[in-house]
């Protein structure tokens, strides 16, 4: 289950944002101030942060730029300003969307799903996807050894390796696996997938060639064998 850490100080919002999204399968922690939330940051995981810029506490966009500097996790703006300054300074400080209110529930439910690199359609879904001794869960976005031991994964890893887990024994071109866990095909997201490869045959236990579980097919791509 994916964990969202919503701060917002407009608690009528919050609730229903709150109500939306846990039953929409998140596990969603509300928090009213910019302390809450860095407090929050610094001793839990959150796979995304969704962002009011109108606190009691602090400015908006100054804690967007505190929160890039200390954590990786994805944020997404929620907030009333709506000026075009104010979504171009969101987005160079490193937000990954900006949402104006009143905004849709489904439509920021969209959004979150596509920051998170989630299906819009859960019913066609594999839930869990096993190979060799591996499972791979798309409801808590974990994997997990033979044991049960939770192997940890950043964003980009889990969405490599689910793009080739959902398609086992088959090639999966570079290029393809590029464009689906990337937003703009350019080469630093060319290298940042070979290194999450990398990683991930390192986190298999597959790091010595001739690689067993995830290969490399010269001249074509990837294959994530059974």
């Amino acid at each position: 289950m994916s964990s969202i850490l919503l701060v917002e100080d407009d608690r009528d919002m919050s609730s229903l944002v709150e109500e939306f999204l846990t039953d929409s399968g998140f596990n969603v922690t509300a928090v009213e101030t910019a302390k809450d939330c860095f407090t929050r940051i610094a001793n839990a995981h959150f796979d995304i942060v969704l962002l009011d810029l109108t606190l009691p506490d602090e400015d908006g966009l100054v804690i967007l730029r505190k929160l890039v500097k200390r954590t990786v996790t994805p944020i997404v703006i929620i907030s009333g300003r709506k000026t075009d300054d104010d979504k171009v300074a969101g987005l160079e400080l490193g937000a990954k969307d900006y949402l104006g209110k009143p905004f849709s529930l489904k439509e920021l439910l969209i959004r979150v799903k596509n920051v998170l690199g989630l299906p819009l359609s859960v019913e066609k879904q594999n839930t869990e996807l096993m190979f060799h001794n591996f499972v791979l869960s798309q409801k808590s976005r974990s994997l997990f050894d033979i044991a049960g031991n939770r192997i940890e994964l950043t964003q980009h890893e889990f969405k490599v390796l689910s793009t080739l887990a959902q398609r086992k024994n088959e090639v999966v071109p570079r290029e393809e696996i590029v464009e689906l866990v990337s937003d703009l095909d350019i080469p630093e997201n060319n290298r940042a997938v070979d290194i999450s490869i990398s990683r991930l045959r390192k986190k298999l236990n597959d790091n010595r060639k001739p690689f067993k579980i995830i290969q490399t097919i010269r001249g074509e791509g990837y294959l994530l064998s059974t």
